[in-house]
């Protein structure tokens, strides 16, 4: 459970991944005082513009650190599943 957005194109965007997602309902990221960092709304699950760089929402990056995430996603089955877990950013 962790990403490493340094720009080697590896492992670079923590995102919303899986073959039976269709949609991204919402996919919020926090800090550990639970300040919002990231979210997206409404985004295609598997592609990297939906989501997380280890950035802040002003574009700045942010030190390494865990992070809370939610999500809550749309399925093939019409069905939505949602969650919640853990992300360790390292530079």
């Amino acid at each position: 459970n962790t990403f490493t957005p340094n720009g080697d194109g590896l492992n670079d965007v923590f995102m919303i991944r899986g073959l039976a997602a269709t949609r991204i309902k919402h996919f919020r990221v926090f800090d550990r005082w639970g300040a919002l960092v990231f979210e997206a709304d409404n985004g295609e699950p598997n592609e990297p513009k939906w989501g997380w760089d280890g950035t802040d929402r002003t574009g700045k990056k942010l030190n390494p650190a865990v992070f809370v995430y939610t999500y809550e996603i749309e399925c093939i089955n019409k069905q939505t599943v949602s969650g919640q877990g853990n992300i360790t950013l390292v530079r």
